[in-house]
């Protein structure tokens, strides 16, 4: 009974991580004024990027749109991180048959 509550718990989580991935993606051209601020730049990004590393392809998507959004939207920023992460992420996104 607890591992299947246990499964019900984390796959409720990783809809509940979907969902807030796919509303921070909404939501990144009203985020300026934290972009701005590394500290909190540097949280958004490392929780976008942990989401590109799930076995859940629905919110390892969502991130992976949310990672594009923010590309597009806050390039300026994204030197830091493009060595760091996101050259890794991408060649993992591209070998990856399901996204």
């Amino acid at each position: 009974s607890s591992g299947i509550n246990a499964e019900y718990g984390e796959e409720q989580n990783e809809r509940v991580r979907a969902a807030g991935a796919q509303a921070l993606s909404n939501a990144l051209e009203i985020c300026k004024d934290q972009f701005n601020r590394p500290g909190e730049r540097n949280y958004i990004m490392q929780v976008i990027c942990e989401g590109t590393q799930t076995n859940n392809i629905k919110l390892r998507v969502a991130a992976l749109q949310c990672l594009s959004k923010c590309m597009s939207l806050y390039y300026k920023y994204m030197e830091h991180y493009m060595s760091q992460a996101l050259f890794a992420i991408t060649l993992s996104a591209l070998d990856s048959p399901e996204d």
